[in-house]
């Protein structure tokens, strides 16, 4: 188990770093993973954040390099980790502080994507890992 006084230490240093270099907008901030938290952890706390909705992750999609995908380019780089979630069906999408619309979709029926965030072969994946659970994780 990490030292308590550590891990406040990674955090106030991972808010530092974040805010001074990527703090354009009030949401940039909070575009990143909480520290203390795993991916699945965070997974869960920014559905819900986002869409007012509690889940569960069934499973892990893939762990892609951003670079090596069709994202719009910039000075990042990372990985994106994602996940297959199931609504517990407790409660309805609900807008939030960073939404302005939330709902369930069909594939066909996406609004524009940042592609600096989602891109549609990703999303494309997730439709396909929804309908064919012998599907196994993807990564680059």
């Amino acid at each position: 188990m990490e030292d308590r006084w550590l891990a406040m230490a990674k955090k106030l240093q991972a808010i530092a770093s974040t805010g001074m270099f990527f703090g354009g907008s009030e949401f940039d901030k909070e575009r990143y993973a909480d520290v203390g938290l795993s991916a699945a952890e965070n997974t869960v706390k920014e559905v819900k954040e986002e869409s007012g909705l509690d889940v569960s992750i069934r499973q892990l999609i893939g762990v892609v390099h951003k670079a090596k995908h069709e994202h719009t380019q910039d000075v990042r780089d990372f990985y994106k980790f994602y996940f297959l979630c199931d609504d517990d069906g407790t409660s309805d999408p609900a807008t939030g502080p960073e939404t302005s619309e939330a709902g369930f979709l069909n594939l066909d029926s996406l609004p524009p994507l940042s592609l600096g965030h989602s891109i549609h072969k990703h999303i494309e994946l997730a439709f396909e890992f929804n309908n064919d659970p012998q599907m196994t994780t993807v990564f680059d």
